[in-house]
């Protein structure tokens, strides 16, 4: 499957705000969903609109790159918004064909969030359902002014986006693997002494000229041959 996963909004055209925001939490969903999909073998291709000044030209610029790719399902991801409360309020998946997909969606998200599953919701009126060519769902994750909500949002991030993939795929998802960490090369300590000569010698003189020593100077091992003391005369005034 072939699928093409976008934020809702745009860097300009704010969404909800509250315990959350809006358009950056929908970013960070959309990130990783697109993730995980790829690890499982589902093409996908992610968008966030960072230029749109206008809501009208933002809508028309989402749904142009959808229509613009070859892909099999399109995914808006937003979060919802109604009043500022402490109670949970839930997940729900939105839909103008996609009954049954939005209703796996929606109940996957609630189970693995912890959050009510207000479930699949036909809608008729918005532009990204109405315009895209292929299949749609809108997800609306959980609410942005409830604090219950936001709570099990942040606590089941990871929970919640492998259950996307899931419902959507019906295949388990794929974690990809973490980035190897890489432990840089030990810093050499050459050991100077009377007489030596080569690069490291050019480097400290150099550096000592211009006030800047080389990154091993700290490190380095002088080895001093013993300088013998010398006599001292003073001076008397006669």
């Amino acid at each position: 499957m072939i699928i093409v996963i976008s934020s809702g909004h745009g860097k300009y055209i704010r969404g909800a705000s509250g315990y959350l925001d809006e358009v950056d939490e929908a970013r960070r969903v959309v990130a990783r969903v697109g993730d995980l999909l790829n690890a499982g073998g589902n093409p996908t291709k992610t968008y966030n609109d960072d230029i749109s000044r206008t809501q009208s030209e933002n809508l028309n610029r989402v749904v142009s790159y959808h229509n613009s790719q070859t892909r099999d399902l399109d995914i808006s991801v937003h979060f919802n918004a109604y009043k500022t409360t402490s109670s949970p309020m839930g997940t729900e998946c939105l839909y103008v064909t996609q009954q049954s997909l939005s209703a796996k969606v929606s109940s996957a998200i609630a189970g693995a969030g912890s959050l009510i599953n207000r479930g699949a919701k036909k809608r008729t009126d918005l532009y990204f359902l109405n315009n895209t060519a292929k299949p749609a769902i809108l997800i609306e994750v959980c609410f942005v002014d409830s604090s219950a909500d936001a709570n099990l949002y942040r606590t089941n991030f990871e929970p919640i986006c492998l259950s996307i993939v899931q419902a959507v795929t019906g295949q388990s998802a794929v974690v990809p693997p973490e980035p190897p960490v890489t432990t840089p090369p030990p810093t050499t300590k050459p050991t100077i002494k009377k007489g030596s000569t080569g690069p490291a010698v050019r480097e400290l003189q150099a550096g000592l000229n211009s006030d800047t020593a080389p990154a091993w100077w700290s490190t380095a091992t002088l080895a001093r041959s013993p300088t013998p003391q010398r006599a001292t005369t003073r001076l008397r005034a006669i």
